[in-house]
């Protein structure tokens, strides 16, 4: 494997990660698991479909 690969497999490999932990954390916070009022609720959705768009 070349460096460029190894390194564009690290690359995707954490970004995957990151998406799934925000994706399983907005639904936390949307259930109610996570303690938040609805102002942070509509923070947390409007930044993960930002977040998203990129």
């Amino acid at each position: 494997m070349s460096a460029f690969s190894l390194v564009s497999s690290g690359v995707i490999l954490l970004t995957v990660v990151g998406i799934v932990y925000g994706g399983t954390f907005l639904l936390r916070v949307v259930n109610g698991g996570v303690p938040a009022n609805e102002l942070q609720r509509s923070y947390f959705r409007a930044g993960h479909a930002h977040a998203g768009v990129w």
